[in-house]
């Protein structure tokens, strides 16, 4: 059903394509089969596409930008290397990734030095 929603959706040749969250309903097996196919697709079509997911692999290994959320705010918007490597707020860094990115309490001391 979602790869026949998705041929219709790009046959009308659109500027853009809003996906939201289109491979939520469907096992793990198949998601992943359907998130490579859609890869493929949605790069031979070179059409723009705002694609809405929760899942931080989903979102890492489709988009070519990532823009991530927090609050109703975008916190981040860049490349999933960018996003992975630098992430430009705390919340970001705890988002993405698994394991999450630690942290650990630290207080810069009078001489400089971190404690």
């Amino acid at each position: 059903q979602q790869r026949v929603a998705v041929a219709r959706a790009l046959a009308m040749e659109p500027d853009v394509i809003l996906m939201d969250e289109p491979l939520s309903n469907l096992d793990a097996l198949l998601r992943l089969e359907m998130r490579a196919e859609l890869k493929g697709v949605l790069a031979a079509s070179k059409t723009t596409t705002i694609y809405v997911t929760h899942d931080q692999v989903e979102a890492m290994s489709l988009a070519d930008r990532i823009a991530v959320m927090h609050q109703g705010r975008i916190v981040q918007a860049a490349s999933p290397v960018e996003v992975y490597r630098n992430p430009a707020a705390r919340f970001v860094g705890s988002f993405i990734g698994n394991p999450p990115m630690n942290f650990l309490p630290a207080s810069k001391a009078a001489n400089g030095s971190w404690n």
